[in-house]
């Protein structure tokens, strides 16, 4: 007795038998993935980034390199780059390779938002993968973290302009004390170039004055008071209390000599400070004055930016969200081409062994009615 075949076991001993038609498909599968790999492309991984940056303490321009132009900037810093090139672990990589943009959002008082996007191209997707990831895992890091390089940029730029300030205020300085030299002028250099105009020397010379005309004062009162009439031991009494001695002699003669030396003392400081004015110095040396004082003005507000912008390091939040996307190179890679060349060699295998039967049952069945 037969034994039943079913219809699985007639197929696969079907496949079997003619198991060869499978190798032109095979053929002709290798050589559509060798040309599809050619015309497929590369791949383009891009990561999209949501930044945002909020400072919760916002000093006069303390927001200022902390926006998200600033983040975008930092992905062109030498140091960001190298950072990056690590990553990878390839030394020769060509950074250049990354497309970077930014689209800004908003900007406002203390907060700005925007998208940065970082694209990269290769044949290997799995590559391109590895490459934008590398890219966004170092963003990120540098972006949000309290000691990146988001933060230490604002401030060494600050740092930068405070240091040149400086270094502009000191040469100016420089050729004020070599011309105050050369011109003979003996006033306080230091206080000549003070911006504000409220120089202490000057405030000390104006406290003095104001000392010695209260003084000045008391003295003519007294003197006024003897010259009336007071009798002698009253004028004594009086000129000992004013000149805070015993007058044993005239008083009227002790009271004039202390006001002649009160005039000549309010004469030398007002010798003194108008020789620290403005109008007492010529127009050369006047112009580099004025000049010397604007670079103070520049380094005290450089200064004062520098240390705003370490205050705000303490206070901005910095946010992230990214999105991986990729286009193009679907059947470039290995994989890919494998796929390929197994989708043709079976599913055109298949229908050629079938055709093949069925035609091979159609003959069959003609020879016999002809027979």
């Amino acid at each position: 007795m037969t034994r039943r075949t079913s219809g699985f076991d007639r197929d696969a001993r079907l496949i079997r038998r003619r198991a060869w038609l499978f190798i032109p498909f095979l053929i002709l599968g290798i050589a559509v993935a060798l040309f599809y790999h050619r015309v497929a492309g590369e791949t383009n991984a891009i990561g999209t980034m949501a930044i945002e940056t909020v400072v919760h303490e916002v000093y006069p321009g303390g927001d200022r390199g902390f926006r998200t132009f600033e983040a975008d900037q930092m992905t062109k810093d030498p140091v960001f780059k190298q950072e990056v090139i690590a990553a990878i672990g390839d030394p020769n990589f060509n950074y250049a390779r990354f497309g970077i943009s930014l689209v800004t959002v908003s900007i406002g008082d203390g907060v700005a938002s925007g998208t940065e996007t970082v694209a990269i191209r290769d044949a290997n997707p799995l590559t391109a993968e590895k490459y934008r990831n590398a890219f966004v895992n170092v963003f990120t890091k540098e972006f949000t973290s309290l000691d990146g390089l988001f933060r230490r940029s604002a401030v060494a730029q600050r740092q930068a302009v405070a240091n040149a300030a400086e270094a502009n205020y000191l040469a100016g300085y420089a050729q004020l004390v070599a011309m105050a030299k050369a011109k003979g002028i003996t006033v306080p250099v230091d206080q000549l170039a003070n911006p504000n105009g409220d120089r202490s020397v000057i405030q000390g010379l104006n406290l003095q004055e104001a000392g010695l005309l209260t003084e000045l004062a008391q003295v003519q009162g007294a003197e006024s008071t003897i010259a009336a009439g007071a009798n002698v031991d009253a004028a004594k009494a009086l000129a000992s209390s004013i000149l805070q001695t015993t007058v044993a002699g005239d008083p009227a003669t002790a009271l004039k000599a202390k006001e002649t030396a009160l005039n000549a003392a309010l004469a030398s400081i007002r010798s003194q400070r108008s020789a620290m004015s403005d109008g007492s110095f010529d127009a050369q040396f006047l112009a580099l004055v004025d000049d010397v004082r604007a670079r103070a003005s520049v380094k005290n507000q450089a200064n004062l930016d520098l240390n705003d912008a370490k205050a705000a390091t303490a206070s901005i939040k910095t946010d992230i969200e990214t999105t991986y996307t990729q286009t193009g190179g679907q059947g470039s890679s290995l994989l890919g081409r494998i796929a390929i060349v197994l989708a043709i060699t079976i599913v055109f295998g298949l229908i050629a062994i079938y055709a093949w039967e069925w035609l091979g049952q159609v003959r069959s069945a003609i020879s016999s009615s002809e027979k």
